[in-house]
C-alpha cells in the first residue's frame, strides 16, 4: 500500500511539473514556407484567391478518395470557404475560410475537429524582372493551453512543413502551366516596308 501511495503521489506531481512547464511554452505555433513562382503577381492571386482552384493543389482538398469536400458558392473572395469531412469518419473535418485578400496577399482561417485553429496567409509580390512572384505562405497554428498541444508546437515544423513543401510545389507547377504563350502576331505585309 505504501508503494501504491508513493506510485500515486509521483505520477500526480509529474504530470503538474509537465503542465507547469507547458504553461512557459507559447500557445502558438507558425510554420514558414518561401518560394519564387515563374508566373506573373495577378495569375499566382487568381489560384490563391479562388478555392475551386486550391483542389489542383492544397493537399487536403486533392484527397478525394479520402474527404467529401464542398466548396461555397462563389468560391473566391473574402467570406468564400471550403468545408471537407473523412468518407471514413464523419466527426474528421474542417472548414478553411478567405478572411482577408488585399494587393499584398489573401489570408485564410482554418477550423478543424476538436476545436484546432489556424490562421494563415500568403504574401505575394512581383519579383524585380515582373515575370515571377515571390511568395511567402505562414501557418499560426493556435495550440490553446492544453500540454499535449503545446509540445506539438515543437514538432509543427517537421509535421506541416513538408506538406506545405509539397502544396508550394503544386502550386509552382499550377500557376507555371497556366500562362498562356504570348502569340506572335505575323506582320502586316502592307504594312511592311517596301524594298
Amino acid at each position: 500500500m505504501r508503494f501504491f501511495k508513493l506510485f500515486l503521489i509521483s505520477v500526480f506531481g509529474l504530470a503538474v511539473v509537465i503542465f507547469l512547464l507547458s504553461l512557459l511554452l507559447p500557445p502558438n505555433a507558425v510554420v514558414e514556407r518561401i518560394g519564387v513562382i515563374e508566373s506573373p503577381k495577378d495569375t499566382v492571386a487568381a489560384h490563391l484567391t479562388d478555392l475551386r482552384r486550391w483542389k489542383s493543389w492544397y493537399p487536403m482538398f486533392r484527397q478525394d478518395t479520402l474527404f467529401q469536400l464542398q466548396i461555397s458558392e462563389p468560391a473566391s473572395g473574402v467570406g468564400a470557404w471550403a468545408h471537407w469531412t473523412s468518407k471514413t469518419d464523419v466527426t474528421d473535418t474542417g472548414r478553411l475560410t478567405i478572411t482577408g485578400i488585399d494587393d499584398r496577399g489573401m489570408h485564410y482561417h482554418l477550423a478543424t475537429r476538436g476545436g484546432q485553429h489556424a490562421d494563415g496567409g500568403f504574401e505575394i509580390k512581383s519579383t524585380p524582372d515582373g515575370n515571377g512572384t515571390a511568395l511567402h505562405w505562414y501557418v499560426t497554428s493556435h495550440l490553446g493551453y492544453l500540454p499535449w498541444w503545446k509540445f506539438f508546437g515543437f514538432v509543427a515544423d517537421r509535421v506541416l512543413g513538408p506538406q506545405m513543401e509539397t502544396a508550394l510545389n503544386a502550386l509552382r507547377a499550377d500557376c507555371e502551366h497556366s500562362i498562356v504563350p504570348k502569340q506572335v502576331q505575323p506582320a502586316d505585309s502592307a504594312a511592311a516596308p517596301q524594298p
